[in-house]
């Protein structure tokens, strides 16, 4: 039996452990702390049993302010905790860390938000931005972006998170992400001239964004990992 599968059996004599029958719950008790003690299983591995790190492809090795801003957003609303990680094997990733079913819908909302907003950045360059120089067209598309991820910030709405699942994840972060450092997005370009014209078109691009499920105001902390 492997230990994920040791870890779901642990799970289920523990809530039987809650049982409103003596003699059942101190069964499913004993039980669980015979698994745990059989399988080297600490009390902090089985609070974290029920959590999962749902990985989400970054664009680029330092990510620009308005991709962390809308992972930021995503994972705040989802009531999951947000990890940058730059690894050699996997490349540039946002890990979203939280209980299902939160953690699969963030994972899925960042990953079409993501595809939208790039979407749209290059749809107002091909329209707007022909005539402009690469570092200018690169500023004024930035500020397109950050326009357009303020907008969509209120495509969903947010969904709770029980003490139990909090303890849940700051159990999972101390087994597995113990030490971060903080992330320092990549600050948008100083463009020539005004960009207010850039933001209120991104602005108005991203009000018709449309999900399901969405991100709220308050933005999660930023995490990096190496």
């Amino acid at each position: 039996m492997d230990k994920d599968s040791i870890l779901r059996k642990i799970q289920k004599c523990m809530a039987l452990a809650g049982s409103a029958e003596p003699a059942e719950a101190a069964a499913a008790l004993r039980q669980a702390q015979a698994l745990m003690r059989e399988h080297g299983i600490s009390d902090l591995e089985v609070t974290a049993a029920s959590v999962q790190e749902m990985p989400v492809r970054a664009r680029a090795d330092n990510p620009t302010m308005h991709e962390s801003l809308t992972a930021s957003m995503v994972a705040d609303a989802f009531g999951c905790r947000l990890i940058f990680s730059n690894g050699f094997v996997h490349g540039p990733r946002w890990l979203l860390v939280g209980c299902s079913p939160n953690v699969d819908v963030a994972a899925y909302a960042l990953q079409v938000l993501l595809r939208l907003l790039f979407k749209a950045r290059k749809d107002y360059i091909a329209a707007k931005l022909k005539r402009c120089g690469p570092k200018n067209k690169r500023a004024r598309a930035d500020a397109f972006c950050m326009g357009w991820v303020h907008a969509a910030s209120g495509a969903v709405s947010n969904m709770e998170r029980t003490d139990e699942q909090d303890k849940a994840i700051e159990a999972f972060m101390s087994l597995n992400h113990p030490d971060l450092d903080s992330l320092k997005p990549r600050e948008p370009r100083a463009a020539r001239g005004d960009t207010w014209a850039d933001r209120a078109a991104g602005h108005l691009a991203g009000q018709g964004v449309q999900l399901h499920q969405g991100v709220g105001a308050a933005a999660a902390p930023l995490m990096l990992e190496g």
